[in-house]
């Protein structure tokens, strides 16, 4: 069944991605093979039907178009290697002032790019006719969800699921990208522009005391990596150990077992059931990890203390459904084949997939894998602690 879909798949890649049409066949095919070996072997999913969904043929068959997935202007600015090369010096009094310079082009440049993101949302909400983000996510998933019912209704086994027709007045995912970050970045930057214009080159002495007042277009190289290894924690602790074993199969069967006896209870539980419970069937101490993981991913202060369970259900809630979202225009825009280095990390932190040791293949087979299974299998808040 699945090998008329996926030559289709071959086939429209050849048509449409030029040039580089052999690269991109080649990506395509091995990305199909890792995904299949990944199903296959893997104690999440438990389940390899998930390569034979529509959803997944959607994804894998959709062109690819890096530019209407990657949105870069909303990142902070990158150095170029010739850039590096030549603000290398021997001497400590150059190193320091290079060291200024660069920080004064990054923050300039990122104080631009948040300007020009606002400007570019306040079109976007003209042109699609939305008031705010949380609109625009539930119009994104109820008309994937339409699509989605009305593309099952074909026979997969004697017709290819063809991609999904995408308009012009379509939202790509780059501009939903540049909608969801520069939302948090605006607030930032009348108080940043303040604090640079006072303190100039001597900014990033102040920000290594507070670094959340920079928006997140302004981030140096090394403190994004302190942002990185602090997420990846939390996102690792989220995951079943011994530690929290018990407590997963108490929420999801009623009863309170030590953990010797939910090791052995947990491996004959129903995962569907436990990756479909929303939030509202979580405990109070999965509300506040997963909290931590998705919403204050980068907080050295547990935020997710001082917040009721009501408060923290609608926080990650909203958050599902911009994954929800995401998910959609992955799908109609190239999915993980499309996304960048930088992006692919980001998409898999924010759906707490742990990005530790693994290269970009291997973190876009993971992450395809991911949004296949959580949209076949309708998962939902219980999916995140897989």
């Amino acid at each position: 069944m699945f090998g008329t879909t996926f030559e289709y798949g071959l086939a429209r890649s050849r048509t449409i991605m030029v040039p580089g049409t052999l690269n991109t066949a080649l990506r395509l095919r091995n990305l199909h093979t890792s995904i299949v070996a990944a199903a296959n072997d893997s104690k999440v999913t438990a389940n390899a039907s998930v390569i034979h969904s529509w959803i997944y043929q959607q994804h894998v068959n959709s062109p690819s178009h890096p530019s209407k997935v990657n949105a870069p202007e909303s990142l902070a600015l990158i150095e170029s290697v010739e850039e590096i090369a030549a603000n290398k010096h021997n001497n400590v009094i150059g190193k320091i002032l290079a060291s200024g310079k660069r920080f004064v082009k990054l923050y300039k440049s990122g104080i631009t790019n948040v300007y020009k993101n606002h400007k570019t949302c306040r079109a976007l909400k003209m042109k699609y006719k939305f008031k705010n983000l949380p609109e625009l996510t539930k119009y994104i998933i109820d008309s994937g969800f339409a699509q989605d019912v009305q593309s099952k209704t074909k026979s997969i086994e004697k017709e290819p699921v063809k991609p999904l027709s995408v308009s012009e007045t379509h939202i790509t995912r780059s501009e939903y990208m540049i909608l969801q970050r520069t939302a948090r970045d605006i607030r930032k930057v009348p108080l940043f522009a303040v604090v640079f214009a006072v303190f100039f080159e001597t900014t990033p002495l102040l920000l290594m005391l507070f670094p959340k007042l920079a928006p997140s277009t302004c981030m140096s190289p090394s403190y994004i990596e302190k942002e990185i290894k602090k997420t990846e924690d939390k996102i690792i602790s989220l995951k079943p150990s011994t530690s929290n074993t018990s407590t997963l199969t108490e929420n999801t069967t009623g009863t309170t077992e030590s953990t010797a006896d939910a090791e052995s209870t947990i491996s004959n539980l129903d995962l569907d059931k436990m990756y479909s419970r929303s939030v509202y069937m979580l405990s109070r101490a999965e509300l506040e990890s997963l909290s931590s993981a998705l919403v204050f991913p980068t907080s050295s202060i547990p935020l997710q203390k001082l917040y009721s369970d009501t408060k923290l259900r609608l926080l990650i809630k909203a958050q599902i459904d911009e994954i929800r979202a995401d998910n959609i225009l992955l799908s109609r825009f190239g999915s993980t084949r499309a996304l960048d280095s930088r992006e692919l990390r980001l998409a898999c932190h924010a759906r707490g997939v742990s990005i530790t040791g693994k290269t970009d293949d291997e973190l876009r087979t993971k992450l395809l894998l991911w949004m296949t299974t959580f949209a076949d299998k309708n998962y939902d808040a219980g999916y995140f602690f897989a």
